[in-house]
C-alpha cells in the first residue's frame, strides 16, 4: 500500500488550501528502469467524477490505497452478484463484533453510486463531461438468529437501483438525499462504488494498453470499491477494513468460495 501511494499526487481534495484556491486536477507520471509505465491523477468531484476520466482520450488512472482486494468471478449479473457477496460478508463481520460488544445488532445499509448517463431519459453521451451520478441505498435488518442469505440480498442490491431510475427526474430527490444522511447515522453503513464496465482497459496513448487500473486512496474503513479485471472475465474488489474484520472477512464462507484474495495484477488473456 504504502508502495502505490508513491504513485498518485497528492490530492487536491486534502489540501489545506481553501477551495477556491485548490487545483481541480493533478497528475502524475511514473517511469520504471524496465520502461514501464504508471500514471497518477486525483481531480474534484467539481468538475469530474469517473466515467469522465477515463473516457478516450482521458488519462488511464493507476491508483490505490487499499488494505486488500478481492477478485470475484463472473457470473450472471455478476456486478450486483459481486455487491451482495461482499456486503453479506461485511454484515456477518459486523453481527458478530457488535454481539462482542453489546449484544445488540444494526441494521445494515449499502450505499451505491449510480451512473445516470445511460439511465435519463433520453440517455445522455456516454462521454458526457461532468459530475452525473446519484446515490442509492439498500437496506437490510437481521435479527439476532437470521441467516445472511446472498440470493435476497441480491433482490435488495437490485431493487433500489431499479428505484433510483423512477425518482432521479422528481422533486422527491432532495428530500431522499436527507433521508440518505438521517439513515447513516441510524445504521451500520457500508459505502460501495462500481466502476465494472467503464473502458479504462482501452485507453491507449500509442504505447499499449494498461494491464492494471484502481481507484484510490480509500480513506475510510468499512468501504469497497469494485472494478473489471483487465480479462473482462472476473471483478476486482478493493475492500477496507479494520485489521481485526479484515481476517474474519477473508474467512467468511462466501468469500472463500468465490474469491481469491490478493491475486497478482498480471492476468493471462
Amino acid at each position: 500500500m504504502e508502495l502505490l501511494q508513491q504513485l498518485i499526487p497528492p490530492s487536491p481534495q486534502l489540501s489545506n488550501l481553501e477551495i477556491s484556491e485548490r487545483e481541480l486536477l493533478a497528475v502524475q507520471v511514473n517511469l520504471f528502469n524496465s520502461g514501464e509505465m504508471a500514471i497518477g491523477v486525483c481531480f474534484s468531484h467539481g468538475v469530474a467524477d469517473v466515467p469522465t476520466a477515463v473516457s478516450d482520450p482521458k488519462p488511464t488512472i493507476f491508483t490505490q490505497d487499499c488494505v486488500q482486494k478481492i477478485v470475484v468471478r463472473r457470473q450472471e449479473d455478476s456486478n450486483s452478484k459481486g455487491e451482495a457477496l461482499i456486503w453479506g460478508a461485511s454484515i456477518a463481520v459486523a453481527r458478530e463484533r457488535k454481539r462482542a460488544i453489546d449484544n445488540m445488532l444494526y441494521s445494515h445499509s449499502m450505499y451505491y453510486t449510480m451512473n445516470l448517463r445511460n439511465k435519463m431519459n433520453p440517455p445522455m453521451f456516454p462521454r458526457c463531461m461532468g459530475n452525473i451520478f446519484r446515490l442509492v441505498r439498500a437496506e437490510w435488518s437481521l435479527a439476532e438468529d437470521d441467516a445472511i442469505d446472498v440470493t435476497n440480498l441480491v433482490r435488495t442490491v437490485i431493487k433500489p437501483k431499479r428505484m433510483g431510475r423512477d425518482v432521479m427526474n422528481n422533486d422527491e430527490y432532495l428530500d431522499f438525499i436527507k433521508d440518505l444522511y438521517e439513515a447513516w447515522e441510524d445504521s451500520r453503513s457500508f459505502p460501495l462504488t462500481s466502476v465494472v464496465g467503464l473502458p479504462y482497459y482501452e485507453v491507449d496513448f500509442g504505447w499499449g494498453k494498461p494491464v492494471w487500473f484502481s481507484l484510490g486512496p480509500i480513506l475510510l474503513p468499512d468501504i469497497a470499491i469494485l472494478s473489471s479485471t483487465s480479462d473482462g472475465e472476473g471483478i476486482e474488489a478493493l475492500v477496507v477494513m479494520f485489521k481485526e474484520d479484515m481476517e474474519n472477512f477473508e474467512q467468511e464462507t462466501n468469500i472463500m468460495a468465490y474469491a481469491s484474495a490478493n491475486p497478482s495484477i498480471f492476468i493471462r488473456k
